[in-house]
């Protein structure tokens, strides 16, 4: 299971440059600020031939300079940084926590040349270097890697999300849960004894997400589907997404648009629903942009049991996606997907004058894969909304609120209208 617990490490510490003591070990430490903090440090005293290493560096930056050192680190380093004191000094070090939801730490270690003058013990002195330059404008950073792939969850998993609530909804229209001798009936559109019977809906979903990224997005699908007995119903429906997210990394855009079939098979009290789309992407990172493809599924298993006025409809899903991202500037090419498993129930009530109000509680497992680490997570999911005739059809609203990727919470307002014809 991914952890998400910040900690500030034993060997945080800041010294001032009065109280700074001569040896210089006493910067000796891992370094961890917590998410949210601002850049920290301070100073220490070197000797010449004292050496300062830097190492294990993860999701953060800094920079070590004085008395002939100069190190400068930024998001992950795979080798030791070191450098050599030439002359006896201050030295200040500064770390900064470069994204808020995942691990960040530094190593700082200083190994005294030993006391009184002779020939400096490192037998490979590094001089002054002089300014290190910026990295490299051409070489995706880890923190823009993890802005990509955050804003592909939250593009895919949002669309997805939507999609199902979309055809869930639409196809109770046609077959709905209905009571028997009671007559509790909610499907308010269904022509009673037709075999064939036509709808079209539309739905429009926006966004908001919070957490490790902040950032806004909608979800515009349309849907044309036939019932073709009393229990199935086969449909076609085209979905376009648009999510935008910024972190310290910069910003990332992603749109998607995807067209498939869907179905609805209904015996008695039972439901299954099923999707399954496919399309393109187009990327903008930090102005470089880039193109892939996106394929999105899901297949939900759930009961109808009628109590009076309300209707329970636990539930059973699968659902997921998988997306090829082409290179994006100087990011390289690579295959992304997640996997859901989600567990719940929906309640309908009826009897309120014509509006038919609904809650949605269940909780998702999920775990996303980037094809050299994967994260999982179990989240809740909670919905709610409603439902009531229209025109020559029936006008809806959905909210829900949801954990979308590690740290990034999404809460998503939809509205919804079916017409049949």
């Amino acid at each position: 299971m991914h952890r998400k617990t910040p900690f500030i490490s034993a060997g945080l510490f800041a010294l001032s440059a009065a109280a700074a003591a001569a040896d210089c070990t006493t910067v000796n430490g891992t370094y961890t600020p917590a998410a949210g903090a601002p850049p920290q440090g301070g100073t220490f005293s070197v000797q010449p031939g004292d050496k300062i290493t830097v190492t294990g560096a993860t999701n953060i930056g800094g920079q070590v300079s004085g008395g002939g050192i100069n190190i400068f680190y930024t998001g992950s380093i795979i080798t030791v940084l070191s450098d050599t004191a030439t002359t006896a000094a201050d030295v200040g070090f500064t770390f900064d926590r470069l994204i808020d939801a995942t691990l960040a730490s530094v190593t700082i270690t200083c190994t005294p040349a030993g006391p009184g003058p002779g020939p400096d013990p490192d037998p490979d002195p590094d001089p002054d270097p002089g300014p290190v330059p910026d990295p490299d404008p051409d070489e995706v950073t880890a923190t823009e890697k993890l802005l990509i792939e955050t804003g592909i969850q939250a593009g895919a998993g949002v669309q997805g999300g939507n999609l199902g609530q979309a055809i869930s909804n639409a196809t109770r229209l046609v077959l709905g849960p209905q009571a028997g001798s009671s007559g509790v009936f909610f499907s308010t559109r269904n022509r009673a004894g037709a075999v064939t019977d036509t709808a079209l809906w539309f739905a429009l979903d926006g966004s908001n997400f919070s957490g490790v990224a902040d950032g806004n997005g909608f979800t515009l699908s349309f849907g044309v589907q036939a019932s073709f007995s009393p229990e199935f119903i086969g449909g076609l429906a085209l979905s376009y997404n648009e999510t935008e997210l910024d972190t310290a990394a910069g910003n990332f855009e992603v749109e998607g648009t995807v067209i498939g079939p869907y179905f609805s098979y209904s015996p008695g009290a039972y439901k299954l629903d099923g999707y399954l789309l496919y399309g393109n992407t187009d990327y903008t990172l930090n102005g470089a942009t880039g193109d892939g493809d996106r394929l999105l599924y899901g297949l939900t298993a759930s009961a109808a049991f009628v109590r009076e006025t309300v209707t329970i409809s636990p539930y059973l899903s699968l659902t997921g996606y998988s997306e090829d991202i082409g290179a994006i500037g100087a990011a390289a090419a690579s295959d992304v997907d997640q996997t859901t498993l989600g567990l719940g129930a929906r309640f309908d009530f009826t009897g309120m004058q014509g509006v038919n109000p609904y809650l949605l509680v269940g909780v998702d497992a999920w775990r996303f894969d980037d094809g050299t680490t994967t994260n999982d997570d179990v989240t809740a999911r909670l919905g709610a909304g409603l439902s009531m005739d229209l025109g020559a059809g029936q006008f809806s609203l959905d909210l829900t609120a949801s954990e979308v990727a590690d740290d990034l919470d999404a809460v998503t307002f939809g509205l919804r209208y079916d017409m049949r014809f």
